[in-house]
């Protein structure tokens, strides 16, 4: 959920998010089809804006490929919902890659967790990683997708990530 008052960073962003999980078909495909009806229900739930490929969305568990066309596809549907893109991966290049994408088509914002695996040790890596995404993507708000369990940066203080916006 993303939850965010008037006067903040980004008084555009706000409200209660979905984090909607990616449809598969009995292949195990993603079902590019079943996104509109999930869509749909998100509306009539009145929810402000949706939070895709993201972890309960399966989104690490997608490839590059099909991150964007499903993201592609949430967009197409999501008119009236803004949406925020989890574009983390395990390298930098393809997380810049896909935040390159989100910008291009229009996202609200993008959010990214850290690589889990070969993690900052500390956080001026952190920070440096953030700061090498969010130039990727310039023009979007990014979100620090915050998972301490994952990078093992149980503290970092408020306002140390000088590259969010």
């Amino acid at each position: 959920m993303i939850h965010t008052q008037k006067g903040t960073a980004n008084p555009g962003l706000g409200g209660i998010y979905a984090a909607p999980c990616t449809p598969f078909n009995k292949k195990r495909d993603v079902d590019f089809d079943k996104i509109s009806c999930s869509v749909d229900y998100l509306k009539k739930s009145r929810f402000n804006g949706l939070f895709v490929n993201g972890t309960l969305g399966e989104g690490l568990s997608l490839s590059l490929e099909e991150r964007k066309q499903s993201l592609e596809e949430w967009m197409r549907h999501a008119e009236g919902l803004q949406l925020v893109a989890h574009i983390g991966t395990g390298n930098l290049k393809e997380t810049q890659e896909l935040a390159r994408h989100a910008e291009r088509i229009g996202v609200d914002a993008i959010a990214a967790l850290p690589p889990t695996y070969y993690k900052p040790a500390n956080e001026e890596q952190l920070v440096e990683y953030v700061i090498e995404v969010t130039n990727a993507a310039p023009n979007t708000p990014f979100l620090y997708y915050e998972y301490d369990v994952t990078t093992g940066l149980h503290h970092v203080p408020s306002g140390a990530l000088p590259g969010t916006r």
